[in-house]
């Protein structure tokens, strides 16, 4: 017992150690160090449990102008330069942001931050007078749930609404001048500091019947309310005669036609127009976890994709753009010239060739994070041959890893209801042909993910970012030999080796191109 005891001892003292002094030459890299505007740094100090997400492309970072406006549980708001400035000096904000049900949480809003300079705009005109601007790949919330990018907005599309009032007695209201929000899944005022997360509940059978009805009889609000009620039966018995009768959605409100003018009221923001604007500017971004949404002061939600995914606290993201440079043709002049290149040896710190310096890497994994076609098996391919010839010791060490984004979503109907994603075409097939053996019914047709931007935060968190459920490939060098000669044939400057490999791979390439 005694000698365990020491042995105890003497570990917990080394891990002890450990953590320590990967927490001082992590915090010594940031300190010395003015890292890329576009990195997403975690707020981990350590080095062994952190993890940097090398990104295809920007379209995963919709952002929005400083000016701006976030809307803040306080009641007041402020743009994002003014949070990004707060943020640095060390103070914390928090917005709203709803749930799965479209109920409204209070939340912290984490690290904003400038994105990208000089970035492509569009104006999304909505029906209360208000716009926005923010780049062209920005999501919005439907009122549906689902999301949507700004540029694939239409005249019409009812966006999730935020609206906020202040209470007050003489209207019948328990407390005096208290911030309130309109909670979109039951309808009600609810006050703000009472609007703490908690877990969704499950939505009501004839939830999509009640909305229409509510959309339809927006039509008719400037009617008296003797009126209103045959005006609404006449245009359902013309437009939707399976919709909810006038008297079963006055039901819904105990028969109190002011509450059910107010829901009807506050049932969705709709889009006017979406502009292409000739403008640049700087754009910001912020983080909401768990949640992936919040509100502007406009009135509606919106989204970030593949940076709402990850845990801020240690997963760091930097994105390309586009195809870095192949380095196995290239010299290292023009190797560390390309901007995209000298960004990840920056962000690693560890520096290129024979000086690279393993324990001085500010990650301690290295994860390629790239869409599942073709075009994202050739970022992984540059990425890895950069890897390969100029940072070898992050292979050998087994630190570099290739995520798996998923290429299929298949999603069964019924009681049962189950969501499975799969990786290639003949899975896939496979997957369904089982489901429907075993009496599931598989909606149809199948999705196929054209990018990581096409699934939403909570997709990409479990397929792609989630240590516990996601999928990723160790990146090994077993054979070396082996290893650079693959890399010279398909990378290399010769082109006839390259073209005769084709030609003789061609029948096995037909065999397996439905894996492919």
């Amino acid at each position: 017992r005694t000698v365990l005891e020491k042995v105890v001892a003497a570990a917990r003292v080394r891990i002890q150690q450990k953590q320590q002094k990967d927490a001082a030459r992590r915090k010594t890299a940031l300190e010395g160090a003015a890292m890329p505007a576009k990195l997403v740094d975690c707020r981990t100090t350590g080095v062994s449990r952190s993890e940097l997400f090398l990104v295809e492309g920007d379209s995963a970072l919709g952002c929005f102008t400083g000016d701006t406006l976030v809307a803040l549980a306080s009641g007041r708001s402020r743009s994002f330069a003014e949070l990004t400035e707060d943020w640095q000096q060390g103070i914390a904000h928090f917005g709203y942001t709803t749930n799965k049900a479209g109920r409204v949480v209070v939340a912290p809003l984490v690290e904003p931050r400038l994105t990208k300079r000089n970035a492509p705009l569009v104006r999304v005109a909505l029906d209360n007078d208000q716009s926005v601007r923010c780049t062209p790949d920005h999501l919005f919330r439907l009122r549906d749930g689902s999301y949507r990018r700004a540029d694939a907005l239409r005249p019409g599309d009812s966006l999730m609404p935020l609206y906020r009032s202040v209470s007050a007695k003489a209207a019948g209201d328990k407390l005096d001048g208290y911030e309130r929000v309109w909670m979109n899944d039951r309808d009600e005022w609810v006050y703000t500091h009472e609007s703490a997360p908690h877990a969704d509940r499950v939505a009501q059978q004839n939830e999509g019947r009640r909305r229409a009805a509510l959309k339809r009889l927006a039509t008719f609000l400037t009617l008296p309310d003797h009126e209103i009620g045959a005006a609404y039966e006449a245009h359902r018995l013309q437009t939707a005669r399976t919709g909810l009768r006038f008297d079963r959605l006055l039901d819904c409100y105990d028969g109190d036609q002011a509450r059910l003018r107010e829901a009807t009221a506050m049932v969705n923001h709709q889009v006017v127009a979406v502009e292409t604007l000739a403008e640049t500017a700087d754009v910001y971004d912020l983080t909401v976890e768990r949640y992936h949404n919040f509100a502007l002061d406009a009135g509606v939600f919106v989204h970030n994709s593949a940076r709402m995914a990850r845990v801020s606290e240690y997963q760091a993201l930097l994105p390309l753009r586009g195809k870095i440079l192949n380095v196995q043709k290239a010299s290292l002049a023009d190797t560390l010239r390309n901007v995209e290149i000298a960004s990840i040896v920056q962000v690693l710190g560890s520096g290129t060739g024979r000086t690279f310096d393993l324990p001085a890497m500010r990650y301690g994994r290295v994860i390629l994070m790239a869409d599942a076609d073709v075009d994202g098996s050739h970022i992984r391919t540059l990425l890895i041959t950069l890897f390969a010839k100029y940072m070898r010791p992050v292979i050998e060490d087994g630190r570099l890893y290739a995520a798996m984004p998923p290429l299929h979503k298949i999603v069964t109907k019924g009681r049962n209801a189950e969501t499975i994603f799969t990786f290639t075409q003949r899975e896939m097939e496979t997957t369904v042909a089982r489901l429907e053996k075993a009496g599931k019914q598989v909606v149809t047709p199948v999705p196929r993910f054209k990018g990581l931007g096409e699934m939403d935060a909570d997709e990409l968190w479990d397929t792609t970012m989630n240590p516990a459920t996601r999928s990723v490939r160790r990146i090994t060098m077993d054979d070396v030999d082996s290893a650079e000669a693959a890399l010279e044939l398909l990378m290399g400057e010769k082109v006839e080796p390259r073209r005769n490999w084709l030609v003789e791979s061609a029948a096995r390439v037909d065999q397996e191109a439905i894996d492919i």
